[in-house]
């Protein structure tokens, strides 16, 4: 089974939180500095263009992996699927069930997720993880060519629907459930065990193990191109929009002209 301990998950993302906020925090204080000594210019190419550039790069998820991935390997039959990094899909079949933790339903494996309900000033609601944990068990996953037995360990649910969700007090209580029947489709290794019997794993080298419902997979996959156009088409003007603020503008007999900036360099005046 797989199952992550609940005291060790919640201190270990407090204090991943705890770092990535003084990060963060001393980041921004860098650039700040940055960009008023610089002035304009320095402020909106490091706004406008560094930082949304830097986003679309380093703002790397196991989902975008998962996607991307998603997006350039082939979908194996399940007999004629090779060894190594393969993307697979067919019906998930219960092997041993496991017990959901709020409806205590049969299920091949669940997430349960408990997250804080906080008010602001306005009585505008946020809600922040305070726990959660995936339990999975083996199983099967079968299409018409045949079947191949899924380790669960270190497989990631993606994009499931919520099974229930609950309110009770300040906390807010969801699961999602992995079903018997379920068409998903999977990114992992196939691999052989011991005794010769194939079974899809975890891709140690790509780290890439996720499963996700079939349906969402399609839903994605028909938006993919409109998503890409919107974020050139924001990108572009984005772009347009830094390129005016940095044109010094004049009007003059009724007529815009266009004048050249004078680049300065950040902290030159600063003494000694």
């Amino acid at each position: 089974m797989n199952k992550k301990n609940k005291s060790s998950e919640k201190v270990e993302e407090k204090t991943n939180s705890f770092w990535k906020k003084i990060i963060g925090f001393v980041v921004s204080i860098a650039l700040l500095i940055f960009m008023v000594s610089g002035g304009v210019p320095y402020f909106t190419i490091i706004f406008f263009i560094i930082l949304p550039f830097l986003g679309t790069i380093f703002a790397k998820t196991n989902k975008k992996s998962f996607y991307k991935l998603q997006e350039i390997l082939p979908t194996s039959t399940i007999r004629s699927v090779a060894m190594g990094l393969a993307e697979i899909s067919g019906k998930a079949k219960m092997i041993e069930p496991v017990i959901s933790k709020i409806t205590k339903k049969k299920c091949i494996g669940y997430i349960y997720l408990v997250e804080d309900i906080r008010k602001d000033k306005e009585g505008r609601i946020s809600y922040f993880k305070d726990f959660s944990e995936t339990v999975c068990n083996p199983f099967f996953v079968k299409d018409k060519t045949g079947q191949i037995k899924v380790l669960p360990n270190d497989l990631e649910f993606l994009d499931f629907e919520e099974s229930h969700q609950k309110i009770t007090g300040s906390k807010r209580y969801t699961e999602y459930l992995l079903k018997e029947n379920m068409e998903v489709l999977l990114i992992g290794k196939a691999g052989i065990t011991e005794n010769n019997e194939p079974v899809f794993k975890k891709e140690e080298i790509k780290n890439v193990f996720g499963i996700a419902p079939l349906k969402k997979v399609g839903n994605y996959n028909k938006l993919r191109p409109l998503i890409k156009s919107a974020g050139y088409f924001i990108y572009f003007w984005i772009i347009i929009v830094a390129i005016i603020l940095l044109t010094p503008t004049n009007l003059e007999n009724n007529m815009i002209k266009f004048g050249n900036y004078h680049w300065e360099i950040p902290f030159q005046n600063t003494k000694k």
